[in-house]
């Protein structure tokens, strides 16, 4: 398959949403709090997309720092954790590890509630994966198959079963912050996809716009620039 990867965004009628959670749970973050004046993205949300930007990077002292500003912000430390354990389908465990060791260094170490404990379903998983492919899910699954059997078995079974579909944060959180985990390691075919998929999932094009600018402050200008023009070319992405 030449281009296993989804192209335009179908037009459809209606507003997009986000995946229901699982029943039994809601999500930490519907909105998270209130916008304040004419911003675009929460206070929590710009903090934890620099921290995402941060912790992918490995960029130690600069995350310190970032996860006290929000702590002091007042950035539930749940939030955190939850972000904290998304960085590793990006950036790998080690990454992962030593962002959670500047997060204990700066919060102390508590005990995760109830809820964080709860993996994603495999079934929620495949429908969160459906809803950023949409029409074109099976041809990227038949494209990570070609490539070896266990890296489809592993995307859709953990990254987005296990991970993805975790119950803590909703889907249009989750791929606002893939989106700002792939401008920082510069992956422009994934990162298309999951452009899409954060309208899919509920983001509004401004939103995703305002992220990618939260990623700019912590990478090279032409990373941002070159996001922010993948996103122009997106149905309903313009300004």
């Amino acid at each position: 398959m030449d281009r296993p990867w989804p192209d335009p965004i179908p037009s459809r009628g209606g507003v997009e949403g986000t995946l229901p959670a699982p029943r039994g749970t809601r999500p930490l973050n519907p909105r998270l709090r209130t916008l304040s004046g004419g911003a675009v993205l929460s206070r929590e949300e710009n903090s934890l997309f620099a921290v995402c930007v941060l912790a992918v990077l490995g960029r130690s002292r600069a995350l310190g720092s970032a996860l006290a500003r929000a702590s002091t912000d007042g950035v539930p430390p749940r939030l955190l954790r939850e972000t904290l354990l998304q960085v590793h389908l990006f950036a790998g465990f080690p990454r992962t590890i030593e962002a959670f060791e500047r997060l204990g260094e700066v919060a102390g170490r508590t005990e995760p509630a109830r809820l964080e404990e709860k993996d994603g379903r495999r079934t929620d998983g495949l429908a969160l994966f459906e809803r950023i492919y949409a029409a074109q899910a099976p041809g990227v699954r038949r494209h990570l198959a070609g490539l070896h059997p266990a890296l489809e078995r592993w995307i859709t079974g953990h990254a987005y079963g296990r991970v993805l579909a975790r119950p803590a944060l909703s889907p249009r959180l989750r791929e606002l912050l893939a989106v700002v985990s792939l401008v920082a390691l510069r992956c422009w075919k994934p990162l298309a996809s999951h452009l899409r998929g954060a309208v899919r999932c509920g983001a509004s094009p401004r939103e995703v716009r305002a992220a990618i600018r939260v990623a700019a402050a912590h990478v090279p200008r032409s990373s941002a620039d070159r996001a922010l023009r993948m996103l122009a070319l997106l149905p309903r992405a313009s300004p």
